[in-house]
């Protein structure tokens, strides 16, 4: 009895000391969905009591290790990914077995970054104003600027594929020109050449040697006056004549409180002046080359003056210049080989101050040189009148808006 009783004591004791197995254990730290950065490079982090293995299908991710035996501490399993090739977001799904357990987490990879402008990088354009349309694939943010002042952008930009519309303007010069527009974004860049070709603009030759622009700064065909300028400025002081809208700082109209060229009223000029012995408007002041480009520029007072020999030239008065009722003058000419050539000058008289005076529009054409006049407050005109045509070597206010004929060699 005392003999069983031992053996039954050493039983309970060997089973006391027996371990319990432990439960299989498989855990995830952190989210079943990693969304990866731009390099692909991501890991994954899991505690297990067993022996595990990690496995991926696509071909395109790649695992640090796909194996190990069971931790006490934490598991950190590294991949990396290929560079994605297409425009699209992609995933694999990346699974961990450690014995019957298993847990998968999802890699998504975001889609190569795109930046595309559809078609020609290089755009011709006519003369006239029109817009132009450019279509942008992309799916990054991006930015576009431009280099030049006549293309402006009109729309808006979006993602995927946009259409990226731009006002060109009307190139008002005898130079062919060329802008750059720039689409930038995730480091990407494409660049467009937007072209323009040069304004052609008619011409008369009788014979002095130049060619006489057919119209004036600011008009669109002979009969129109154009605008009005003073001496040296390149561009009116209106806005718009009709309804009549000054510039800022112009709401004097053509006074010399406007001008450019004086700080003083008038009592002393700047630039073009006796003493400095400037008598000609530089390019940049010549408001013929500055609106049309080179070669354009205004006639000088010794290049009008040919025009007025009576030898060379008829200078007839019209009432009604072909059937449109505007009046001026027409000179033709009487030069062999240029016999019965003529050109139309517009009686549009001359702005002082705020208001033109309207009584003398039809009777008068003024036009400007590019030569100064005798004193510096003056510049030298051609004068032209219903009952006489002269050159005016005294000239009027500089500050007055007179009209310009361009002509070129």
């Amino acid at each position: 009895m005392r003999k069983l009783l031992a053996l039954g004591i050493v039983f309970l004791s060997l089973v006391a000391c027996q371990k319990t197995p432990e439960a299989p254990n498989l855990t995830l730290s952190g989210s079943p969905k990693i969304n990866l950065p731009a390099d692909g490079k991501g890991s994954i982090t899991f505690t297990t009591n067993k022996d595990w293995t990690a496995s991926v299908p696509e071909a395109w991710v790649h695992l640090s290790q796909t194996s190990g035996a069971s931790s006490d501490g934490p598991v950190t399993v590294s991949f990396s990914c290929d560079p994605n090739p297409t425009y699209d977001d992609r995933s694999a799904t990346i699974t961990i077995r450690a014995g019957e357990l298993s847990q998968t987490v999802t890699v998504i990879q975001p889609a190569k970054q795109g930046l595309l402008v559809v078609g020609e990088t290089t755009r011709e354009l006519a003369s006239e104003a029109e817009s132009l349309e450019l279509e942008v694939q992309a799916n990054v943010n991006y930015a576009v600027s431009i280099d030049v002042d006549w293309i402006r952008q009109i729309g808006t930009k979006g993602l995927t594929s946009d259409k990226l519309s731009f006002a060109i303007e009307k190139n008002g010069k005898a130079e062919d020109r060329s802008g750059k527009i720039t689409v930038t974004g995730a480091g990407m860049t494409q660049e467009v050449v937007v072209k323009q070709t040069a304004k052609v603009y008619p011409y008369v030759e009788l014979g002095d040697g130049l060619k006489w622009a057919t119209f004036n700064v600011g008009a669109e065909k002979e009969t129109d006056f154009g605008d009005y300028f003073a001496w040296g400025e390149t561009e009116p002081y209106y806005v718009s004549q009709d309804p009549l809208v000054w510039k800022d700082n112009k709401s004097g109209g053509y006074t010399i409180s406007s001008y450019f060229d004086t700080d003083d009223g008038g009592a002393t000029f700047k630039k073009y002046n006796e003493s400095e012995g400037k008598k000609v408007l530089d390019d940049k002041d010549d408001t013929a080359t500055a609106n049309w480009g080179g070669p354009w520029r205004m006639p000088t007072v010794e290049e009008w003056k040919k025009l007025l020999d009576r030898e060379k030239f008829t200078w007839t008065w019209t009432n009604d210049y072909k059937g449109t009722g505007v009046k001026g003058k027409i000179v033709t000419s009487k030069i062999t080989g240029f016999e019965g050539n003529e050109i139309f000058f517009p009686a549009a008289y001359v702005w002082s101050g705020v208001n033109l005076p309207t009584s003398m529009v039809g009777v008068v054409g003024i036009y400007w040189t590019s030569s100064l006049g005798t004193a510096s407050k003056y510049a030298q005109i051609a004068n032209i009148r219903n009952t006489s045509t002269e050159v005016s070597t005294g000239g009027i206010v500089r500050s007055d808006g007179a009209t310009v004929r361009p002509v070129c060699e």
